[in-house]
């Protein structure tokens, strides 16, 4: 089993891969189930430290409390693991892809993330996109314009 870690940066395409490889059900390629392709959620709510849980603002704007998010991340954990060890997974490439893997805040999460994988999955691999600072600027203000948030 190989895992492939996507962390694209933000305004790469990301969103695109996501939904490519979540809709994506045959052959040798399984990605990783969640609710959204996009798994920076799933990422911060089983990889962030436990304290900085209610304080991640997905879970914060949506006022999640500490033991809630505990309790969150277990079944999810376990969740994971079983996805993982399913037979018909066993020589496939397993696709994780987030984009907040790429923040530089989150060296925690990328370490944790290790930990937690490396056992699993023995091959683990990273693809990450980046782009030129000046086009990402221009792309970052072209979408606060599209969604009026100038602040």
């Amino acid at each position: 089993m190989q895992l492939i870690v996507h962390a694209g940066m933000h305004k790469t395409g990301t969103s695109a891969v996501q939904r490519a490889f979540a809709g994506h059900k045959a052959g040798d390629v399984a990605y990783i189930p969640w609710k959204y392709p996009n798994h920076s959620e799933l990422v911060a709510l089983l990889f962030l430290d436990p304290e900085a849980l209610p304080g991640f603002h997905l879970f914060r704007k949506r006022q999640i409390d500490a033991d809630t998010l505990l309790e969150m991340r277990q079944t999810h954990l376990a969740r994971i693991r079983q996805f993982l060890r399913q037979p018909e997974n066993r020589d496939r490439k397993i696709i994780l892809s987030a984009e907040n893997i790429s923040r530089p805040d989150f060296a925690v999460v990328r370490r944790n993330l290790h930990d937690f994988f490396s056992p699993l999955c023995p091959d683990i691999r990273v693809i990450a996109y980046a782009r030129p600072p000046v086009s990402f600027l221009h792309s970052a203000f072209q979408e606060k314009l599209k969604w009026g948030n100038l602040k």
